[in-house]
């Protein structure tokens, strides 16, 4: 896909190019129509997330993870996923765009409207752009992988902390919705405390590490995966591989 990077030069002036996939240093005119387009429907997606979010003002979570879900939702529901052009390029270079668009506010048509200083909040202004963006699982991403659940559900399992879906979302293997909901039936089982510990930043992590130890994505083991197994066999499974984790969780907080 064609995008429309805008950019800020040292002289302070707002700039904008065309780039596709593989960043060519030959640019991309030949695409301004296509991503031209795309920025004009982003600047929906971003102002569609700002309403989400205050319609969403009164729900007690934290509030970076609700900002990341309602972007992810208003992506999904925009329809920008479908576009042609989508189907031979990677989604990181739509990422991108939207990332410097909040950053900056640059809506499509600039400098004939005005900066939107709002959309900062969709991403976070201390969060550097990677060196490979191509490498790196990006903030929105995980909004879009979020949003397949409803917020409060994704919510209970990953306990509203944004660091705890790195732990599990980029791995094929375990961020399956079928695993979500197995892990969600867990949850359910033990006491708010537990819950609590379970999630608190470090923690989910020790969860991620043990679920992708006996669902690897490749290699050893990794022929039966989680969707193979019944909701009611993937439970027991996941009862198993988590329990050792859990007492584990609990005797280092007794520790300290």
């Amino acid at each position: 896909m064609p995008v429309k990077l805008w950019q800020k030069d040292d002289n302070n002036r707002y700039t904008s190019r065309i780039i596709t996939k593989w960043d060519s240093p030959l640019g991309g005119e030949e695409y301004r129509a296509e991503a031209e387009e795309l920025d004009r429907r982003l600047d929906e997606v971003l102002d569609d997330s700002l309403s989400l979010l205050d319609e969403l003002s009164g729900v007690s979570i934290n509030i970076r993870f609700k900002r990341i879900w309602c972007v992810g939702r208003c992506v999904q529901e925009s329809g920008v996923l479908r576009l042609p052009a989508l189907r031979t390029e990677r989604r990181v270079l739509l990422w991108r765009a939207m990332a410097w668009k909040c950053w900056l506010g640059t809506r499509h048509d600039y400098p004939n409207s005005a900066l939107e200083d709002r959309w900062g909040i969709l991403r976070s202004s201390k969060q550097v752009e990677p060196r490979n963006p191509f490498r790196a699982k990006d903030l929105f991403e995980i909004g879009l992988w979020l949003q397949q659940q409803e917020l409060q559900e994704a919510d209970f399992i990953l306990g509203g902390r944004v660091y705890n879906a790195y732990a599990i979302a980029h791995r094929t293997s375990i961020s399956t919705p079928k695993m979500r909901e197995a892990l969600k039936e867990w949850l359910q089982n033990l006491s708010s405390d537990h819950r609590d510990a379970v999630h608190t930043k470090g923690n989910f992590g020790k969860v991620g590490k043990a679920l992708r130890q006996r669902w690897p994505d490749a290699g050893f083991g990794s022929a039966r995966r989680p969707e193979h197994y019944s909701p009611k066999e993937l439970l027991v499974e996941v009862h198993e591989v988590l329990e050792p984790v859990l007492k584990d969780i609990l005797a280092n907080q007794r520790v300290k």
